[in-house]
């Protein structure tokens, strides 16, 4: 039988973060979420909030996902970067763009504190 843990897994899980999951685990726990959220009548909102440094005004972006918005294998685009004067810049059209990437059942195991 072929070894399922996929690169950066061995076959008994991730020693280096005490996981004992395995790429096969992780792809059966992902088509029981696919499953649930058919079956589901369930929405996500997010509010996304900050405030203006120069009028102290605060501005909210709201959104609500239903099973029909989420996605497997997609990652969001990056959306923030920072400009040569030093200031952090939100591009509103990208917010929401996504772009293909592959299941990495490394980076689901690995820290949360890289």
């Amino acid at each position: 039988m072929a070894d399922e843990s996929g690169p950066g897994v061995s076959p008994s899980g991730n020693a280096a973060t005490g996981n004992a999951a395995t790429t096969a685990q992780l792809l059966e726990m992902r088509r029981l979420i696919k499953e649930h959220l058919a079956a589901s009548e369930m929405e996500v909102v997010v509010i996304v909030e900050g405030i203006d440094p120069h009028s102290s005004n605060s501005f909210q972006a709201r959104h609500s996902y239903t099973r029909d918005d989420i996605v497997f294998d997609q990652s969001f685009e990056a959306c923030m970067s920072v400009d040569a004067d030093g200031m952090a810049r939100l591009n509103w059209d990208k917010f929401h763009m996504m772009h293909e990437s592959e299941f990495n059942a490394a980076r689901i195991l690995g820290s949360s504190h890289s």
